[in-house]
C-alpha cells in the first residue's frame, strides 16, 4: 500500500449504505448498459485524459467495474465505491481492486483524499444528489468528471425523433412510462439529469467525445424494456408489465429505427460543486 493511501484513503468512519442497489440485475448489468464499442473506447480515453494518472482517483458508483477496469488499463488507478455487494463482487472478479462498499452520501475517506473523482450513470438515481456532490467535493482536490450520454431514436425513413439523456430515459422506455403511468405505476428517477445539472452548476469544462449511429430493430428495442432491467420498472407488478409490453409490441415489431448516441465529457471544480 502506498504512503499516500495510508495517509489519505483509509476509511475514516464505518460505512453507511443507502440508495438504489442494482444487485438485482448485477449479472445482466453490463450487457444492458453497454455503449457501442467504438464509442466506449473514446469515452474511456476521454475520461482517462480528464482524470489524469497522477495518483488514485475515486469512482462513485463503480458497479461492476465497467469503466474502472478499462481506465486501469490506461494507467488510471481507480478507487471505487458502491452500495451493491454483488456488483462489487463482479468487479473484483474482473480484476478490480481498491473497492469499498459505501454510500455516495457518506464517503469513507478523508477531506481532499483524491486529486480527481468521477461518477458515471449514477446521479439520476440519487435523490439527495446535491448532498452526494457536496460529499464528492469534500474528498476531491481538483476536478469531478462525468459523461453525458444523449440518445436520439427515430423510425427509419423519417418520423418523430425521441431524444433523451441516458438509456433509462430513451425510447422505448419513455413510451413504456407513457403506458404504465395511467395504470398507476409511473416513475421519475429521483436524481438529476444532465441538462438540470448543467443549469444548476455550469461546468468548468465540457467537450464532445464522439457520436455513433446505428440501425436497430424494433425487436431489439422491445427486448430492452421487456427484460425489466431498468430501475424505473422494478415497482411495476408483473401482470401490469406484461400488459404494457403487449401494447408496445405492435408498435415495435417489424420496425427499424435509427439511433444516434452522443457523448460529452464534463468536469467541475470542487468549488463549483459546493455551490449547488
Amino acid at each position: 500500500m502506498y504512503a499516500f493511501e495510508r495517509q489519505k484513503c483509509r476509511p475514516r468512519v464505518a460505512p453507511v449504505v443507502s440508495g438504489v442497489s442494482f444487485d438485482v440485475i448485477a449479472d445482466s448489468y453490463d450487457a444492458t448498459r453497454a455503449l457501442p464499442p467504438p464509442l466506449m473506447e473514446k469515452a474511456v480515453r476521454a475520461v482517462a485524459d480528464a482524470l489524469g494518472a497522477d495518483g488514485p482517483v475515486l469512482e462513485v458508483g463503480v458497479g461492476t467495474g465497467r469503466f474502472a477496469l478499462p481506465l486501469r488499463a490506461l494507467g488510471v488507478r481507480v478507487v471505487g465505491v458502491d452500495i451493491a455487494p454483488r456488483m462489487l463482487a463482479l468487479a473484483r472478479g474482473k480484476g478490480c481492486g481498491d473497492l469499498f462498499r459505501a454510500s455516495a452520501l457518506r464517503l469513507p475517506f478523508r477531506d481532499g483524499a483524491f486529486r480527481a473523482s468521477t461518477a458515471i450513470h449514477v446521479l439520476h438515481v440519487i435523490a439527495a444528489w446535491r448532498d452526494a456532490l457536496h460529499e464528492v467535493a469534500r474528498v476531491t482536490r481538483e476536478r469531478f468528471v462525468t459523461l453525458f450520454e444523449t440518445i436520439e431514436t427515430r423510425p427509419a425513413g423519417g418520423g418523430t425523433a425521441w431524444r433523451a439523456h441516458g438509456p433509462g430515459a430513451a425510447f422505448p422506455m419513455s413510451r413504456y412510462q407513457e403506458l404504465v403511468r395511467p395504470r398507476g405505476y409511473g416513475h421519475a428517477h429521483p436524481g438529476v439529469r444532465p441538462p438540470d445539472l448543467v443549469a444548476a452548476a455550469p461546468p468548468d469544462f465540457r467537450a464532445t467525445v464522439g457520436t455513433h449511429a446505428a440501425t436497430v430493430t424494433g425487436e431489439e428495442l422491445l427486448a430492452s424494456v421487456a427484460d425489466k432491467t431498468n430501475s424505473s420498472q422494478w415497482h411495476v407488478p408483473e401482470d401490469v408489465h406484461r400488459a404494457v409490453i403487449a401494447e408496445l409490441e405492435p408498435e415495435l415489431r417489424g420496425g427499424r429505427f435509427e439511433r444516434t448516441w452522443t457523448l460529452e465529457v464534463v468536469a467541475w471544480s470542487p468549488a463549483s460543486l459546493r455551490h449547488l
